[in-house]
């Protein structure tokens, strides 16, 4: 599975690459519940608004902590709409990021450069 949370936890963290063939149309919501870092899918490319979109998937997993890895060209203002309070990383702006989960369900993350 995709979806991971610590031992005893009810947080989790959303790896793409897990997936499968059905992409993330095929995960179902009770998955989803208490992730709060994704991976975001396609390294940031914006297809379409609707439920089966990138977009979309980001809406219905709402997490707390996005990361994106991905160069220049998809940094730019298509995800704008939806940062809102989230933690962003865009691999294209500052390299690495880290992200902690810890056993009390506290979320921490930063830039790895300089830290």
């Amino acid at each position: 599975r995709g979806v991971g949370a610590p031992e005893g936890g009810d947080r989790g963290v959303l790896w793409r690459g897990a997936w499968g063939g059905g992409g993330w149309g095929g995960i179902d919501d009770g998955d989803l519940e208490g992730v709060v870092v994704m991976e975001l899918p396609h390294h940031g490319s914006v297809s379409g608004s609707n439920r089966g979109s990138a977009r979309g998937f980001v809406e219905r997993v709402d997490p707390s902590v996005v990361l994106q890895s991905t160069g220049m060209g998809r940094v730019d203002g298509r995800w704008d709409a939806y940062r809102g309070s989230r933690a962003w990383y865009a691999s294209a702006v500052g390299g690495g990021a880290w992200v902690e989960i810890g056993l009390d369900g506290a979320v921490g993350s930063g830039w790895s450069v300089g830290e």
